[in-house]
């Protein structure tokens, strides 16, 4: 989602792909909350057009949420 990098508070996104089952993941990281929502709850926002593009080759419609992260690294 290069395209993430011009929204407000964006960290950075991850993509995990699962070849061997046809699916990928998508994760990315928002300084904070009302940052993420901003991309779902905006008309015409970034997932709204995101899925609009990948919706030809989605076999159902994504499942999409949002929860906290902990780094576990330190």
């Amino acid at each position: 989602m290069p395209s993430a990098a011009n929204y407000r508070g964006f960290i950075q996104n991850f993509l995990i792909v699962d070849t061997l089952n046809n699916r990928l993941a998508s994760l990315s990281v928002w300084e904070s909350e009302a940052d993420a929502k901003a991309i779902y709850e905006n008309e015409g926002g970034l997932y709204q057009s995101a899925t609009a593009k990948l919706k030809p080759m989605l076999a159902a419609p994504p499942d999409a949420w949002m929860g906290p992260l902990t780094r576990v690294d330190k």
